[in-house]
């Protein structure tokens, strides 16, 4: 994936998961996702305390960054794509500075750039799940995290999730469109054997809305803050498919 397909599809996942047009992304976003490690830390006398403190600050160590960036979006912006909303400085943009961009709407949702970026996910993938006929939830294709009843509410809940990857989904949705009054999230996710580091990859809930990511990339595993140690110590302990 180059630099502006990695961009496009950081815009258009945040677009797409928040519901809205107009979003904000920063410099240490990008680097994430173009996994350029342009990021150095120093330590800095405070100047606010009587003591001798010092905290650590984080700055840009590749000028060349910024430049490529500021050109990264205005390709998007000469493709049509997106639209900027603030106006962007080399000289004073700095690591957590939200930019905001504007995803047009005849494009940012339009089926053919979102089969472009799943495209573009897709070969990049690290991890994924797949939910076959006979109700396995598989990691990979080779672990199985569960086997779901047919016709309960677990069952018709994740094949909803599943249906609908990387969308805020609300738990009055779901209940709606699956004709099943279960409980809350939590006890969902509990209830489809979903836990630990394997939780926090795939999914991201809240009271009353959830989000269920597939595939994940290796971008996604640093964004996310995954043990990776973990993480590899809850695979193995998974039955492997016969």
């Amino acid at each position: 994936m180059n630099y502006l397909e990695a961009l496009s599809e950081l815009i258009m996942n945040k677009s797409e998961v928040s519901g809205k047009y107009t979003i904000n992304i920063s410099l240490r976003e990008v680097a994430d996702v173009w996994q350029r490690n342009v990021i150095k830390s120093r330590q800095e006398l405070r100047t606010d305390t009587a003591s001798t403190l010092y905290r650590t600050v984080e700055e840009i160590s590749d000028d060349n960054f910024v430049a490529d960036v500021i050109n990264a979006l205005s390709a998007l912006k000469k493709q049509g794509v997106i639209s900027l909303i603030s106006s962007i400085d080399l000289n004073t943009l700095k690591l957590d500075n939200l930019i905001s961009v504007r995803v047009k709407k005849e494009k940012g949702f339009s089926p053919e750039l979102k089969n472009i970026n799943k495209d573009i996910k897709n070969k990049n993938k690290k991890y994924w799940i797949d939910y076959t006929t006979n109700r396995f939830v598989l990691l990979n294709e080779t672990y199985i995290i569960n086997k779901m009843q047919i016709g309960r509410v677990s069952d018709e809940w994740f094949q909803y999730v599943f249906d609908n990857p990387n969308k805020n989904i609300t738990i009055e949705e779901i209940k709606e469109k699956t004709k099943k009054a279960g409980g809350s999230f939590i006890k969902f996710l509990n209830n489809i054997k979903f836990k630990g580091q394997l939780r926090e990859l795939f999914f991201k809930q809240g009271k009353r809305n959830i989000i269920f990511y597939n595939p994940i990339t290796e971008a996604d595993i640093t964004n996310k803050l995954i043990n990776i140690k973990k993480l590899e110590k809850e695979i193995k302990k998974l039955k492997k498919i016969n």
